[in-house]
């Protein structure tokens, strides 16, 4: 009966941690971010600011010195991004999107 207990507690311990590390913050880290929309949006840098779940907002400098607005959004495993450059134009992509609209030169 001992064993059996062990196993019941064992399982519910595993159920219990799995659960939680599933609901917490999913999505990719900051750095993940950062990396992919400097490589998508050809990017000398960019610094952004985590928000509520996973989401993020933060500018951009192009390599042709254009100011980027940014906002990224996460869910159910898709990240979105969204951008305005400082004459009011705008853009965005998505992760597994057929199409990225790069910024403007």
């Amino acid at each position: 009966m001992h064993r059996r207990e062990l196993l019941i507690i064992t399982l519910c311990c595993l159920f219990c941690a799995l659960e939680w590390g599933c609901s917490s913050q999913a999505g990719r880290s900051k750095a993940e971010i950062e990396s992919k929309l400097k490589h998508n949006l050809n990017l000398k840098e960019i610094h952004l600011t985590e928000g509520e779940k996973g989401n993020y907002d933060g500018t951009g400098t192009t390599a042709d010195g254009t100011t980027l607005k940014i906002k990224v959004t996460q869910s159910e495993g898709e990240l979105r991004w969204e951008y305005e450059d400082s004459e009011g134009r705008n853009g965005g992509g998505s992760e597994g999107a057929r199409e990225s609209r790069p910024p403007p030169d």
